[in-house]
């Protein structure tokens, strides 16, 4: 194993070799060179008219790895040389030249991203990726997840509650106090997973950048989620929202159960899951991960709620939602249709950032299945969820 680890890494090294790096911005291009990186010579044998048509042999492409989409390019019907064209990405808000040898290109981290090519004076059309954990991370292993009881399919289900919220929402402390007050009710404590998406405002220190409002429809703030499926923005009665903690709870059956092994390596900040699902419905099945930060401390805008919002301690923020499907859809990865009984596997690689503190965070995974809403939309709400450590082990959960 550590001399096929070795070679694989091996692999990688000569392949990055070739890989995209970063260069100029589109508008510094533009004041310079007219042209592609053959330097703008006008090639006897491409044509000077017909369309400039970017096609790439596929657009999911795993990271971390030796993974790459093969690019190609054409000007009237007759291929560029990857020598003579750029690619251009779209990073933090610029258009920025990558070097991609030979039509390679390898992104760099998870999610979409939008490439095009610029050739002599003219731009290309955009090609939309969508890059993902590798099938086999590299480096550490957490082994597989548990699973102890393999004919039991009578799962304990948890409702995820989303809070969104923003430390500039002067509202949002009423919604605090309804949920501090609610988990300390065993009957919902005992069967939810509480997290806190900060979306309200950028300059909150715990703002996560990523649209899951958008995603979920959340238009005001304070707003509650329950299974990624219903709004509460009913934000000063414990008993409105726990009544429909209860509706959420026995909404749907359980339909899946989830166990997981989870190692956080310190010399590359980054944690790796390994993931395991068992259906106790024949169903689609998607997943997704979160990770949860504690102890994130900053004021609080308060318009009159009871206690003290100075310098107050953030709990249950979300960081990072490893589950984007499409785009705004943090439904989860498809792990295709599951008989009952049968298990599926996925594994998630997630980098800390510096400003993140590894030992107040943890994470949540959750399935998500479809339903029919009113007889005619299809959707995935949340059906279970668990929650577990940076580095631990969670095994199936059941009602006895």
């Amino acid at each position: 194993m550590k001399m096929m680890n070795y070679l694989t890494v091996l692999a990688a090294a000569a392949l990055l070799l070739g890989a995209c790096t970063k260069g100029l911005g589109w508008e510094e291009e533009q004041n310079g060179n007219q042209g592609g990186q053959g330097g703008g010579q006008n090639t006897p044998d491409i044509p000077t008219t017909g369309e400039l048509v970017l096609t790439a042999d596929k657009t999911d492409v795993e990271i971390g790895g030796v993974d790459f989409a093969q690019l190609t390019v054409t000007k009237g019907g007759v291929e560029v040389p990857a020598s003579m064209y750029k690619v251009y990405e779209a990073i933090d808000g610029k258009t920025v030249e990558i070097k991609c040898s030979e039509g390679k290109y390898m992104p760099e981290s998870m999610g979409f991203h939008e490439i095009k090519v610029f050739f002599r004076t003219e731009v290309s059309n955009t090609i939309r990726f969508r890059a993902k954990r590798q099938s086999t991370p590299s480096g550490v292993d957490p082994g597989p997840a548990p699973d102890d009881n393999s004919n039991k399919l009578n799962f304990k289900r948890r409702v995820l509650m989303i809070q969104f919220t923003g430390t500039n929402c002067g509202y949002c402390p009423s919604m605090i106090n309804t949920l501090n007050s609610m988990m300390q009710e065993p009957s919902i404590s005992e069967n939810a997973i509480l997290v806190a998406a900060h979306t309200y405002n950028e300059n909150d220190p715990a703002f996560l950048q990523q649209n899951l409002d958008g995603a979920l429809g959340v238009s005001g703030y304070p707003t509650l989620n329950f299974d990624m499926y219903a709004n509460s923005s009913v934000h000063g009665s414990v008993s409105y929202n726990a009544d429909l903690f209860n509706k959420a709870l026995s909404r749907v059956k359980v339909r899946g159960g989830i166990s997981a092994v989870s190692l956080y390596d310190s010399a590359t900040r980054t944690v790796t899951v390994s993931a395991k699902v068992k259906a106790a419905e024949e169903r689609d099945f998607r997943i997704g991960a979160m990770l949860i930060e504690d102890n994130i401390v900053a004021s609080q805008a308060n318009n009159g709620a009871p206690g003290n919002w100075t310098n107050f301690v953030h709990n249950n923020s979300i960081r990072y939602c490893d589950g984007e499907y499409a785009v705004s859809d943090y439904t989860g990865y498809s792990l295709g249709k599951i008989a009952v009984g049968e298990t599926a596997d996925y594994t998630f690689a997630i980098k800390l950032k510096q400003d993140w503190k590894a030992e107040d965070c943890r994470l949540v995974i959750y399935i998500t299945t479809p339903e029919i809403i009113n007889n005619s939309s299809r959707m995935y709400p949340v059906n279970n969820a668990i929650t577990l450590p940076l580095t631990g082990e969670k095994g199936f959960e059941y009602t006895e």
